[in-house]
């Protein structure tokens, strides 16, 4: 089976609904204390096809993802093309770090190996054009930003 172009990290089911609403079809969804709401992700992931995997904490997930890209999904609003568009946008700046949702407060998506260690030969996010808002949620940690990005 081929890797999938997103890793999703979902950090509470607060967010659950807004991920149920994206139409992208290549994801794996990573969850973890997950104990109250495991049954309605693995029901998202099965209705669309992804893969779901259970992790012991946000830093495993991070570790444990096999996606091209990553994002940490603390979403509360989004249009329903969002993974996608994100998706495209990094794909079609191939040198930038990832891409980022086009308003204020804005989901990030990162390029997998960025979120792991600094490539440090890529510089700036491609801006994708949707809307996402993300809401603070727990990221395991930020990329640290090559001198070209401060």
């Amino acid at each position: 089976m081929d890797a999938p172009a997103i890793s999703v990290l979902l950090p509470t089911e607060d967010h659950l609904e807004t991920l149920q609403r994206q139409g992208c079809t290549s994801v794996e969804l990573l969850t973890w204390d997950d104990s109250g709401w495991h049954e309605r992700a693995a029901k998202l992931a099965s209705s669309r096809g992804w893969t779901l995997r259970r992790v012991e904490s946000a830093d495993g997930a991070v570790a444990r993802s096999t996606g091209e890209f990553l994002i940490v999904w603390s979403v509360f609003s989004a249009d329903s093309d969002a993974l996608d568009e994100l998706l495209r946008a990094a794909r079609e700046q191939p040198d930038a770090r990832g891409s980022i949702a086009s308003n204020f407060d804005p989901v990030i998506l990162w390029r997998r190996d960025e979120f792991l260690t600094a490539s440090g030969h890529r510089s700036g996010m491609a801006q994708a054009r949707c809307r996402a808002m993300d809401h603070g949620g727990v990221a395991p940690f930020r990329p640290s930003q090559p001198d070209s990005d401060r």
